[in-house]
């Protein structure tokens, strides 16, 4: 397909048609460098956060034969998002609806351990990374941090997590 600002693909599933989005953020740069030529802060195309969280999501929760999800870095950048950004519940809660019915999964009603390994495969993928954030050690601490976010949408209280921070905006097909 084409827009008026390029060709973008689509993905069929059964009768459902998806049309991505593209959000618009501007990014700073973090390292305290001041660069002649370099730009503090640059923009940076990326799919909506709601459409990033319900697949990271779904993803954790999906089942591969008779073996739960090992996405562990999914959990964590969950746990980021829930920190970081500000997300539009209703977005999120269509966009899990979507991914629900693409994936044929029903979730949890809040965020739970897809599996026992993962007390275990948390903590190591976390040995891994140079510096994590300090409230996502742990699987029980990062299922706190991304309750916080999901558990309300889970269950459909429709409450909202709004840390302060820019909110990207987002434009795509109509």
């Amino acid at each position: 397909m084409t827009t008026g600002e390029g060709t973008y693909g689509c993905d069929y599933f059964t009768s459902l048609f998806l049309l991505p989005q593209l959000c618009n953020n501007t990014v700073s740069r973090s390292d305290p460098l001041d660069v002649l030529f370099v730009a503090r802060t640059f923009p940076v195309l990326s799919y909506p956060v709601e459409n990033q969280l319900a697949d990271k999501v779904c993803a954790m929760y999906e089942v591969h034969g008779s073996r739960a999800s090992t996405r562990y870095r999914d959990l964590y950048d969950i746990g980021l998002i829930a920190l970081e950004l500000e997300v539009d519940t209703e977005k999120l809660r269509t966009a899990l609806q979507n991914q629900q019915h693409i994936r044929a999964i029903t979730l949890p009603s809040r965020m739970v351990l897809p599996g026992e390994e993962w007390l275990i495969g948390y903590e190591k993928f976390i040995s891994t990374l140079q510096q994590p954030r300090a409230e996502l050690h742990g699987v029980d601490n990062a299922l706190v941090v991304a309750g916080a976010l999901l558990d309300p949408i889970l269950t459909d209280d429709g409450q909202t997590l709004a840390p302060s921070g820019d909110t990207p905006t987002c434009t795509g097909p109509s």
